[in-house]
């Protein structure tokens, strides 16, 4: 099932069906500093960071 929602990788955004999202989406972790992911991008894993404040 399609929610016709993205996933913004801070620079772009990609289609995700969410009943399929761990094979997309391998692991999200917050900091009060810091966010990353894990994401398939394509055929390829990549970690993306973002540095965040909390205000």
């Amino acid at each position: 099932m399609s929610t016709g929602k993205s996933f913004d990788d801070f620079r772009r955004s990609f289609e995700i069906d969410y009943d399929y999202m761990h094979d997309h989406i391998d692991s999200v972790n917050v900091t009060n500093t810091r966010a990353w992911t894990k994401v398939k991008i394509g055929k390829e894993w990549k970690v993306i960071e973002k540095n965040i404040t909390f205000e």
